[in-house]
């Protein structure tokens, strides 16, 4: 399908006269007429054939568009690319991660597959302090944009940057996604290189921007590609990455693999879906065919949103004799957005556990894990059956275990704490800090600890609203953090949930969590 898109899209491009860029999640692609734009690419150059050759005419949104902004202290323009501000927090974890990555491995190689106007790449290369990124974007009128952004990052970089060998995987015994030697001109793809590179023909080939020439350090590429183009160069080549970034739109799960066999053992894979109907229950068989599972409605939709991502990059690496764990899962309201950061590791994983089924129990409220060889025996002792239907509710196959790593998320606390990113007030010779900066650490201070509380592997799958115990016990609904320490002090796992403010997760069953709540009520 997306192939097809693919071709569709250049073949639009080499016969249209006045091309208009249409959003595709990270990227843009090339159409015909009419001239549809979304209200995000407002500001997307419009051209029209006056006669006398084609003219340029932004729109009202031009100059807001070509203004300089920060995020963080790094300094870029959005252009015509597509940018949200609400994304900053999960840029900011990606970010935090990546230098945890480069403190322990003392190397960090980037890949932003689909890179927008280049704001991620520029804080890895700045804030991350990475040896080298690669930003791509399908959009090839996006270059330049990228380009500036990323010089800007350069030049208030705190070090210098090199151009580092290619990263390869330790052994050919332990690489499984060898590509041996061939040729990739056969393939019908460029051979790439740090040098400047001129496309030639009709299609839309990679161009790249040699730093050198412009008396720049070589620490970027940038491309404009079909992300899988990009992703199977590396894997030819060897050339592996140590942090793979696909910021992808939907639920567009082809770009997993590729990821998988172009990122480095050892390394990291930051994925995204933006698919909250299917999160919700409401397009099973789309979650069938992007992420190998069957997803019914749930009460705790958004986070089996976070569990179908991972449990689709999980069948992805199975298939190729890896094991992945989430560094850190992140849900955002806005879109929706789901974000997991994953650790990729050659070898079967010993704890197949962790992908399994989900069960709830719409009469007691209870959520069980079921085992693959307990199918077809996901019971509830309140269950009744009439005409054959269940009470019971079952979604999977999906990732079961924690959605954090607590280790991980320690040291991005310790990280953003060194780096002034979750400091209210302000620090020795420092001005004082604005109020937006100020709600922006406290938010990011709330989310760390949030998920370090998330990260205890007692904690069963899901989170139990607040209201529903409401509902259940017919009182007024219960203070969270007083359930919490009661619960706590009943000998169960609880902690607050980063995906819904008004619950908790715990390792309690509902029956436990109504019981406690009557006896805090009298």
């Amino acid at each position: 399908m997306v192939r097809e898109m693919t071709m569709a899209m250049a073949m639009a491009w080499s016969f249209s006269s006045t091309p208009v860029l249409h959003h595709t999640g990270s990227n843009y692609a090339a159409t015909t007429t009419p001239r549809l734009l979304l209200p995000q690419t407002a500001a997307v150059l419009q051209q029209e054939d006056n006669g006398n050759g084609l003219q340029d005419h932004r729109n009202d949104d031009e100059g807001r568009q070509s203004q300089v902004r920060s995020e963080r202290g790094v300094k870029f323009v959005v252009g015509d690319a597509f940018y949200r501000k609400e994304s900053s927090v999960g840029r900011d974890l990606g970010v935090l991660a990546a230098a945890v990555y480069k403190k322990k491995h003392g190397h960090l190689r980037v890949l932003d597959a689909m890179s927008g106007c280049g704001i991620r790449a520029a804080r890895y290369l700045s804030q991350a302090q990475a040896d080298f990124v690669w930003a791509n974007d399908a959009c090839r009128f996006l270059a330049p944009t990228i380009s500036q952004n990323l010089s800007l990052s350069a030049a208030t970089a705190a070090a210098p940057m090199t151009d580092p060998p290619l990263a390869v995987r330790s052994s050919p015994e332990e690489d499984t996604c060898a590509a041996g030697n061939a040729d990739l001109g056969s393939l019908g793809l460029p051979r790439l290189s740090l040098a400047h590179q001129v496309a030639e023909g009709d299609l839309q080939k990679t161009t790249m921007l040699d730093q050198e020439e412009k008396g720049i350090s070589k620490c970027w590429r940038i491309t404009s590609e079909d992300v899988n183009r990009v992703l199977l160069y590396c894997y030819m080549e060897k050339d592996y990455y140590d942090l793979i970034d696909i910021d992808s739109f939907g639920s567009d799960s082809i770009f997993l693999g590729s990821a998988l066999d172009s990122v480095l053992h050892g390394g990291l894979v930051y994925v995204t879906s933006t698919d909250g109907f299917s999160a919700g229950g409401h397009r099973p068989y789309n979650v069938l065919a992007s992420y190998g599972a069957f997803v019914k409605p749930m009460p705790f939709a958004n986070e089996l949103g976070i569990r179908m991502l991972i449990g689709g990059v999980v069948r992805e690496a199975s298939l190729r004799n890896m094991h992945v764990y989430p560094m850190f899962s992140h849900y955002s309201f806005h879109g929706p957005v789901f974000r997991v950061m994953l650790h990729v590791h050659p070898g079967q994983a010993q704890k197949s556990q962790h992908y399994n089924f989900v069960s709830h129990c719409s009469i007691c409220g209870e959520t069980q894990v079921v085992k693959w060889n307990c199918l077809g025996q996901s019971t509830c002792s309140c269950s009744t059956f009439t005409q054959g239907s269940s009470t019971v509710t079952l979604s999977g196959p999906l990732w079961t275990g924690p959605l954090h790593n607590g280790s991980d998320v320690q040291e991005m606390i310790e990280m953003a704490n060194g780096w002034g990113w979750i400091e209210s007030g302000k620090g020795s010779g420092e001005k004082s800090r604005s109020k937006e900066e100020v709600s922006a650490n406290q938010k990011l201070r709330e989310l760390l600890d949030i998920m370090l509380e998330e990260s205890d592997p007692n904690l069963q799958v899901g989170y139990i609203e607040l209201d529903e115990i409401s509902k259940r016990t017919k009182l007024a609904t219960p203070k969270r953090a007083c359930l919490i320490t009661a619960l706590q002090e009943e000998g169960y796992s609880a902690c607050r949930s980063h995906i819904a403010s008004n619950a908790i997760k715990t390792s309690a069953p509902m029956c436990c969590c109504v019981e406690i709540t009557r006896s805090l009520m009298q």
